[in-house]
């Protein structure tokens, strides 16, 4: 989900078009690349193969990687650390306990109100002018218990390898955006290009983010966040802390937000915020450290599909 308010807290450095970013090599957040490719279209199952498994991720995918490679940008996709048990289906740091068990909670919820739908739809609640609208709730329904797959998830992995595009599995603990992150502060990356806003507390130098509405691409750059800070409050040097105080105040997937202070107004009351226990643990989470050493390309050994 990224910092609630992020965009409306911190304006971007502008938009920016692939041209722009012809020579640079990015960290593609696989896992918001995936969801955002399944759940872009009308319906999840619009696009399925001959045994009705879902492709549309697939195709989306796969023309989002050829145009990145069109424009001569350099990838590296990086995918969470897959952190699944029994009682958890979601890939995501374990420290996101309490965000989790609400996905979960919606999920758990929009599934009975899908059966319910099913159950009545040939009832006589639903006449045939409702067809359509029975449609729409459906798939609005089965959006809301989506959940990304390993199959899916080895789908992109199979057309990476094929095409020679390096790919990265987070370490245990970590995930896509702080690896990518991590990689763009010692200059491996010239910037991660997620869905999310998480890069940016997490380090990243550049945030590459395509707004889901309008379809273009903002960049966010650290270095103008920290001078959006120092112009519209008193620090005079702000540093990459103050930038998780805000994020933190703001509310993410690791605390939930302060009350009363909104994106409009906490560059100016952040500094008299006292963060909660949780706040200052995920003020710990996106500050913690990564050997960069311990990241591997699972892939380096794979020659280029002919």
């Amino acid at each position: 989900m990224g910092i609630h308010g992020f965009s409306k807290a911190f304006a971007s450095d502008g938009v920016v078009s692939l041209k722009d970013l012809k020579g640079q090599k990015l960290g593609i957040d696989a896992m918001t690349e995936l969801y955002r490719a399944s759940l872009g279209m009308k319906s999840i199952n619009a696009l399925t193969d001959n045994r009705g498994k879902s492709t549309i991720h697939i195709n989306v995918l796969l023309a989002k990687i050829i145009e990145l490679q069109a424009n001569e940008i350099g990838q590296i996709w990086i995918f969470d650390h897959d952190q699944r048990s029994a009682e958890n289906d979601e890939f995501h740091n374990p420290s996101k306990i309490a965000e989790l068990i609400k996905r979960r909670n919606r999920k758990n919820d929009a599934k009975q109100k899908l059966k319910l739908f099913e159950e009545t739809k040939n009832d006589a609640l639903f006449s045939d002018d409702d067809d359509n609208n029975h449609a729409d709730h459906k798939a609005s329904l089965e959006k809301q218990t989506f959940s990304v797959t390993i199959e899916m998830i080895n789908d992109i992995k199979l057309i990476l390898n094929c095409l020679n595009i390096r790919y990265i599995e987070s370490p245990a603990g970590y995930e896509g955006e702080q690896v990518a992150s991590v990689m763009s502060i010692v200059n491996l990356l010239d910037g991660v290009y997620s869905g999310d806003t998480d890069p940016i507390p997490f380090g990243a130098s550049n945030l590459y983010r395509r707004n889901p509405r309008d379809k273009k691409i903002y960049k966010y750059s650290q270095h103008n966040i920290l001078l959006q800070i120092m112009n519209q409050s008193n620090v005079k040097e702000p540093t990459i802390d103050d930038i998780r105080k805000i994020c933190v105040i703001l509310g993410s997937d690791f605390a939930v937000k302060t009350p009363n202070i909104g994106p409009k107004t906490v560059i100016k009351k952040f500094q008299n915020v006292v963060l909660t226990n949780e706040q200052k643990s995920a003020v710990s989470q996106f500050s913690k450290p990564l050997d960069i050493n311990i990241i591997n390309i699972n892939n380096a050994d794979k020659t280029q599909f002919t």
